[in-house]
C-alpha cells in the first residue's frame, strides 16, 4: 500500500494490517500516518505503530508491533521501492532521472505477457527491419520532417551487430550504412530489467525503458523518453494504460490490434499504425502470456538476446 502523509512523506507498506489482516488501501490518510479503518490503528511511513484506540492507556503494545515498510524514493517522476532485505542498494541517479521534468516524457502501458518477452523485444535490434518499416506512401508524407530519416534508415538493410558484456549486463551495436554516413545503434541491458535505447531521430537524448513484473503472466511497461537540450514529444499512445480493466486501449490481442491490411500495401509494413509502441506489443502479447522456449530457434540475429 503505497501513501503520502500530511507532510508528504511517502510510505510502502504491507497491505494487510498487522492487527487482524484489514485491507490498508481502504484507510484514512491522518494523525501523521494511515489509519486502518476496521479498528483505527495508525501506522506512520515506516511501519511505526502509533495509535491502537482499543488498548488501555500504558500498555505500550504499539512498541511490540510494526507494519512491514519497504524504503521507497521518488525520482524521474516515479517511485522506486526496495522490497528485499537489509539496506537498499544506492539508486542509479541517471541523467534521464534527474534532468527537469520538461525534458522526460513517460508512458505506462499494461502488457498481458511475461516481463521478459516484454524485455527481449526491445532489446531486439533486427526487427525493426520488419515490424517498424514505414512504407512508400508514409515516408512521402514524412519528407522534410524528423521522422523521414528515423524511417528511412530502417529501409537500409540488415544491421551488422557485435555485443560487449558490462559490468550492468550486455551492450548490442547495430550499424546501418547510410548514403554519406552511417548510423550506430546502441542498445542497452541493465540487469535485471531495464532496456536503454535509442529513441526517436530527434534531439540528443535517448529512451529508458522498465518491464516490472505483476504475475508471470502480466507485467507494467514503464516507457521514459528523454531529451537534453529540448522536450520529447508528448503524445496520446495507443498502447497507454490507465487502472480499470475498461481503459484497456483499442487496439489490443481481443480486436486483433485493429490490422488494416490496405494501410499494408503501402503505408506500414505490418498494418499496426504508426506506434512503435503498439508494434512492440503486438509482437510479445500476441505470443501467449508465457511463450514456451523450447519451441524457439534461435539464430544468428538472436545473439544478443541469447547473451543477456
Amino acid at each position: 500500500m503505497l501513501f503520502k502523509d500530511e507532510a508528504g512523506q511517502l510510505g510502502l507498506l504491507n497491505l494487510h494490517c498487522a492487527h487482524r489482516g484489514a485491507d490498508l488501501s481502504y484507510g484514512r490518510v491522518e494523525d501523521g500516518g494511515l489509519r486502518c479503518i476496521y479498528h483505527g490503528w495508525l501506522f506512520d511511513v515506516k511501519g511505526k505503530c502509533l495509535q491502537q484506540p482499543a488498548e488501555p492507556p500504558g500498555r505500550q503494545f504499539c512498541e511490540r508491533v510494526r507494519q512491514k515498510a519497504y524504503p521507497v524514493r521518488e525520482l524521474g517522476g516515479m517511485i522506486f521501492a526496495y522490497l528485499g532485505e537489509g539496506e537498499p542498494p544506492v539508486l542509479p541517479e541517471w541523467e534521464c532521472l534527474t534532468a527537469a521534468p520538461e525534458h522526460r516524457f513517460m508512458v505506462r502501458s499494461l502488457e498481458r505477457c511475461n516481463w521478459l518477452q516484454g524485455l527481449e523485444g526491445d532489446l531486439d535490434p533486427y526487427h525493426l527491419s520488419f515490424l517498424h518499416l514505414a512504407m512508400k506512401a508514409d515516408i512521402q508524407a514524412a519528407r522534410g520532417t524528423r521522422d523521414a530519416q528515423h524511417y528511412e534508415f530502417f529501409r537500409r538493410g540488415i544491421p551488422r551487430m557485435e555485443i560487449e558484456f558490462t559490468e550492468f549486463g550486455v551492450r548490442i551495436y547495430g550499424m546501418r550504412d547510410l548514403d554519406n554516413q552511417a548510423y550506430l545503434r546502441i542498445s542497452n541491458y541493465i540487469a535485471p530489467n531495464i532496456a536503454a535505447v535509442a529513441g526517436g531521430a530527434e534531439g540528443d537524448g535517448y529512451m529508458m525503458v522498465w518491464h516490472v513484473p505483476i504475475d508471470d503472466e502480466h507485467h507494467f511497461k514503464y516507457r521514459l523518453d528523454f531529451r537534453r537540450t529540448e522536450q520529447p514529444p508528448r503524445f496520446d499512445s495507443q498502447i497507454q494504460w490507465t487502472p480499470g480493466a475498461e481503459n484497456l486501449p483499442p487496439r489490443r490481442l481481443e480486436t486483433r490490434w485493429l490490422q488494416d491490411r490496405a494501410e499494408m500495401k503501402d503505408k506500414w509494413f505490418a498494418g499496426l499504425g504508426s506506434d512503435f509502441g503498439l508494434h512492440d506489443n503486438w509482437a510479445t502479447e500476441a505470443m501467449g502470456p508465457m511463450y514456451d522456449r523450447s519451441q524457439e530457434h534461435l539464430g544468428h540475429g538472436d545473439r544478443g538476446i541469447g547473451r543477456r
